[in-house]
């Protein structure tokens, strides 16, 4: 088998490739020009080219293998071999640039764009400055229109509160004989009825609605002040005075009883007993005559035990006494009869109820009197050294002198 395999012809391929066969049988090759050229069918022994492989040209080159493309102008349309084919044109190449041609138009550029960049800059600075300006004229002018506008207002404000001022001062000294009519109708036994109308139909002109349009904003801090302290008394006394009205009305029931009772069973109230003060000092205490009252409960009205007449020819030995009204517990102490004064034991010494104004209506005059002289304190204040309070008398006149000198401003 070896010996058979050693013996085989040797294959000239460029022979074999260069040989031209006849028949029917072969198979057309490409020859120069492109004319087709018949070729010999394969046979059992010899190996056929590849259909890609091109025979050789007259002038003895080799086609190229397949996969790789032909140099530039060969081949295609443009094929050196093919006479006919159109001859490629040559393009003109452009003229290459030079270095110093590129760094100058870059250097333009550059300039050209800081140009283009400070000019804008500058543009939107002269617009900040100029809007700036405008806006500071505008809020200057409005500032000083609004400012002329709150002095304006600020002088209108003061011709009305010091007339508010001087208004109040003279409309509180009407309550000072609205107090003398409560107090001398209480004692002669009859309810001020006129009194507590008057002060339900008193009113202090400086309130807070006196501030409202007044713009005290723009007066100084120390005018201010005055004007909230002027305020605050004023409100004050408002209140009181209100009170005042409701607390008399309310005791109008109590005062009537008791007078009634007082008109019909007078008697002993009040007692003095003496003490020793050492040194041969006296001295005496003022003591209320317990009775068996019954007060009101569950519906039932009070009943008032009967008292001691004044009148009457003999006075008890004894009687059972108390601090205050309030007091429920009592003492037994006898009366003084003869003899040097305290003595051994206290004694009391009975007091003539005509001397005692309101007796035992004490505990409801006692609020209905503190409540006045609070609104009096407010209305004269005090100038007492160490003990100094703001009054409407005290603070009015310096007050209205201040907004006296604002208001002549607008003249």
């Amino acid at each position: 088998m070896a010996e058979e395999k050693s013996k085989k012809p040797k294959i000239d391929l460029k022979a074999r490739l260069g040989k031209t066969q006849a028949g029917t049988g072969g198979s057309l090759g490409m020859g120069d020009g492109g004319a087709m050229i018949p070729m010999a069918p394969p046979s059992g022994d010899r190996i056929t080219p590849p259909p890609s492989v091109r025979p050789p040209s007259s002038s003895g080159g080799i086609a190229p293998p397949p996969g790789i493309a032909p140099p530039p102008g060969i081949g295609g349309g443009g094929n050196l071999l093919n006479p006919f084919a159109p001859k490629p044109v040559a393009q003109p190449k452009a003229a290459p640039v030079s270095a110093e041609a590129q760094t100058i138009k870059v250097e333009v550029s550059e300039e050209l764009h800081d140009a283009r960049k400070k000019s804008r800059r500058f543009s939107i600075i002269v617009g900040v400055f100029a809007a700036a300006i405008g806006l500071g004229i505008g809020f200057f002018a409005g500032g000083q229109s609004v400012r002329k506008e709150r002095a304006a207002a600020a002088i209108r404000g003061a011709d009305a509160l010091e007339i508010a001022v001087n208004d109040t001062a003279k409309k509180v000294d009407e309550l000072e004989p609205i107090f003398k009519d409560i107090e001398s109708q209480l004692k002669n036994k009859k309810y001020p009825a006129d009194a507590v109308t008057k002060l339900n139909d008193f009113v202090v002109p400086f309130n807070a609605a006196t501030l409202k349009d007044a713009n005290i904003g723009a007066l100084s801090p120390e005018l201010q002040s005055k004007i909230i302290l002027f305020l605050r008394l004023s409100e004050e006394i408002q209140d009181k005075k209100k009170d005042l009205a409701n607390l008399v009305a309310y005791r109008k029931t109590d005062f009537e009883a008791m007078w009634a009772r007082w008109a019909e069973k007078p008697g002993m109230e009040y007692v003095v007993t003496f003490t020793d003060g050492g040194s041969g000092k006296v001295g005496g205490e003022l003591w209320m005559v317990k009775y068996d009252d019954t007060p009101a409960k569950e519906g039932q009205p009070a009943k008032r035990a009967a008292r001691v007449p004044w009148e009457q020819k003999e006075w008890p030995a004894d009687m059972q006494l108390k601090k205050n009204a309030q007091a429920g517990e009592g003492f037994k102490v006898p009366r003084y009869t003869k003899g040097d004064l305290p003595g051994p034991n206290a004694q009391f010494v009975p007091i003539d109820p005509k001397t005692i104004p309101f007796n035992d209506d004490e505990p409801i005059q006692v609020p209905i009197i503190a409540k006045m002289n609070e609104i009096r304190m407010l209305v004269q204040g005090n100038d007492a050294v160490n003990f100094e309070k703001p009054g409407i008398k005290t603070e009015s006149e310096n007050l209205a002198k201040q907004l006296s000198d604002i208001s002549l401003k607008k003249q």
